[in-house]
């Protein structure tokens, strides 16, 4: 009986049921969108992680002086496999390591050609990084130790090099040296630099350093650390170890850069939730805007309707029954506004998806908070007014004039 009250109550009045709905909608839009970027951007940052691993430390070539003048960043060339070998050798907690040589080169299978990256790597580079064949297999430590010529490709340079064909076994040309493929790793898409991962291909670090680069140093070491607690331990050892290594006299800078990535990630991770707080915050403002509508309006309708009130207590309806119903129209304006704001929201999701490739969905249990919190803040608000209209006098309220 309150609701079929309170729907005939918010029908007569369309403009202000409108407006009301309207302010709610707004703060839901708000929560609804705020949850699914949220919601995209954790499943980004946690993606990222896997595919980096959270074991993994990555050392680069750094700057060097000559003569006055420093170098830019990659500029010394004093990082070599013996480094890596000695990093897993000394520094406790570094499991594993693997050199990479890295350039660019010319990819001829058949009548087609593909310009990519290179990596020389070892077999533990795969662990380092966590990434597997989808087809074929990897190399393994006697092909390294044979200068092999075998090469793995990136889903990309598969594709462009064959077309969808089957690469297993074909043969390709690099530089002036044939290969023959013998596995197509899985696909990782691009990283945080916009680099993409699946457009390289890589082969024995023996074979990359005496056929393709025939040099001494490399651009940079992946090492794993286990456990993973040892991280920060393991960073200083290496940075001691390469000082020693690389002759650097105190108080000289490195001539190498150590980061771990995972770092970088979770800084952004950190970012992304105080933004999210922020946009929360904002969503929560429109929230109560949205309420102090209800309250205003539903204030300006205890006065319009104070006659009807007065002779509806006359017959006989109770306080609480008159504040129900008032509580009543306060909850159609906030089921409503839910409506009105998930929908919204669901169609920004949607469009920040289809505009920026995230994964910007809309679960149940955020589309059930933000109804809660609609219907919530329409009561709290809507209190008030009902309470005021279940305490009217009711021979004052029949006495005034429409």
């Amino acid at each position: 009986m309150y609701m079929r009250l309170a729907a005939s109550a918010l029908l007569k009045n369309r403009i202000r049921t409108g407006l009301s709905v309207l302010g709610i909608g707004i703060g839901i839009a708000a929560v609804v969108c705020t949850a699914a970027i949220g919601a995209a951007t954790s499943a980004r940052i946690e993606r990222q992680i896997d595919a980096l691993g959270e074991d993994l430390l990555l050392i680069r070539a750094g700057s060097q002086n000559r003569g006055g003048f420093r170098s830019g960043a990659g500029g010394a060339r004093t990082l070599t496999a013996d480094d890596a070998r000695a990093l897993v050798g000394q520094v406790p907690g570094i499991s594993m390591c693997s050199p990479v040589a890295s350039g660019r080169e010319q990819l001829i299978a058949g009548a087609s050609n593909w310009n990519t990256r290179y990596q020389g790597v070892l077999p533990s580079f795969f662990s380092i990084r966590r990434r597997a064949p989808v087809a074929g297999t990897l190399f393994t430590e006697a092909d390294v130790a044979n200068a092999a010529r075998v090469v793995i490709l990136g889903p990309a340079v598969a594709q462009n090099l064959f077309d969808g064909e089957d690469p297993i076994g074909r043969q390709i040309r690099m530089g002036r040296f044939p290969f023959q493929v013998i596995g197509v790793l899985d696909s990782r898409g691009s990283d945080r630099g916009g680099v993409d991962r699946d457009d390289a291909v890589f082969l024995p670090f023996t074979t990359s350093n005496r056929t393709l680069d025939r040099r001494t140093w490399v651009s940079e070491i992946m090492c794993g650390v286990t456990p993973v607690e040892y991280m920060a331990a393991a960073e200083a050892g290496a940075a001691s170890l390469l000082r020693v290594r690389h002759r650097l006299l105190p108080g000289e800078p490195d001539d190498f850069d150590i980061a771990h990535p995972v770092e970088s990630i979770e800084l952004r991770s950190q970012a992304s939730r105080t933004m999210s707080a922020m946009l929360t915050g904002i969503a929560a403002v429109s929230l109560v805007v949205g309420g102090v509508g209800i309250m205003n309006i539903m204030l300006v309708a205890v006065t319009e309707r104070r006659r009807e009130i007065g002779v509806r207590m006359a017959v006989g309806a109770r306080l609480r029954d008159i504040r129900w119903q008032f509580l009543g129209e306060a909850a159609g304006l906030g089921v409503l506004g839910a409506g009105v704001g998930i929908v919204v929201g669901w169609i920004g999701a949607a469009i920040i998806s289809t505009r920026f490739g995230w994964e910007a969905t809309v679960s149940p249990s955020v589309v059930t908070m933000a109804a809660a919190a609609a219907v919530s803040t329409a009561l709290l608000f809507g209190y008030l007014p009902a309470h005021r209209a279940s305490r009217l006098d009711p021979i004052d309220a029949i006495r005034v004039e429409e």
